[in-house]
Parts: structure tokens; sequence; C-alpha cells
């Protein structure tokens, strides 16, 4: 009685917890950069700053515009874009 009681608890805890490791503690943020007529600006210098830390990430868009910041901590950011022959746009 003893061990299906042991065992049943040990189901128990596994079931419970093995959502829990889906569950992360980062995210990713992506966009894509376009002007005012909606064309993309490829090459643009985008960076992505924690409010809190003031830690910042840059990257550069794609020849299609797009841009990707993988494993992003959780907390509130902000982003600056900076292209030749474009103001810089601050978010």
């Amino acid at each position: 009685m003893y061990r299906f009681r042991l065992i049943s608890v040990l189901m128990v805890c596994l079931c419970v917890c093995l959502p829990a490791w889906g569950q992360g503690t980062t995210s990713r943020v992506v966009g894509v950069v376009s002007d005012a007529s909606g064309a993309v600006v490829p090459h643009a210098r985008v960076t992505l700053t924690n409010e809190a830390t003031n830690v910042s990430f840059t990257t550069t868009t794609t020849g299609a515009g797009t841009y990707v910041f993988a494993s992003v901590q959780v907390g509130r950011y902000s982003l600056a874009v900076e292209a030749q022959g474009f103001k810089k746009f601050l978010s």
C-alpha cells in the first residue's frame, strides 16, 4: 500500500510539474522597419534598451527590413531606429 501511495504521489507531481518546464522567462522582439510610404528600410540600426537596467541590444535590419531580438528578458523596453537619410525613431 505504501509503495502504491508513493508512486501515485510521484505521478501527480510529475504531471503537475511538466507544464512548468515549458514556461520561460525570455521572449522575442521582432519587427519590420518601413518608411512613411510603406517601403521597407534595409540596414537600419535598431536598438532595444531595458529601461530598468539600461542594458542595450543592437541589431541591423535585413534586406527585407526585418529585425529580431531573441531571448529578451522580461521587462519594460524602449526601441530606437536609425537609418541614413531618416530621422531617428524612438518608441
